[in-house]
């Protein structure tokens, strides 16, 4: 039931800023993500994210996937996941793999446009969400 609400929720928001962003393409607004999915004193992508440049269900998902890993804090309480709850090892993939970004040694050390990022080149290197995020298939829309 939660499932097929999120993704009539999905389909709305595509369907209601589809027509918006066609018209006006070069810009960029914030994605209207579910009171559900939004948490006090999270933070939240700013226009810059790199997350902004996907396809609105992707940033829907990305959105999703925030909520559930790190409930909108850029800065966990372990102290080094952040965001997306990256482990140790995934990060350190990302940092030799991006060496222009200059990714700190620890994901709570990156700015929210560099965790983005990271998460971002895993999702167009696999193609997917569910191998760095299969935990979250179940509640977030998108390719898993």
């Amino acid at each position: 039931m939660k499932r097929n609400i999120l993704k009539f929720l999905s389909i709305v928001c595509l369907s209601v800023s589809g027509s918006a962003v066609a018209a006006n393409a070069h810009t960029l607004r914030p994605l209207a993500v579910p009171v559900s999915w939004k948490t006090l004193g999270g933070q939240y992508p700013d226009q810059s994210d790199p997350t902004r440049l996907l396809p609105r269900i992707d940033q829907l998902a990305f959105a999703c996937i925030r909520f559930h890993e790190s409930r909108n804090h850029l800065k966990d309480g372990l102290g080094s996941q952040g965001w997306y709850q990256f482990t140790l090892g995934t990060w350190q993939s990302a940092r030799s793999a991006l060496p222009a970004l200059h990714l700190p040694v620890y994901p709570n050390q990156a700015s929210g446009d560099q965790q983005s990022a990271a998460a971002v080149w895993y999702f167009k290197r696999n193609g997917r969400f569910g191998v760095q995020w299969a935990a979250d298939a179940g509640e977030c829309p998108g390719r898993f």
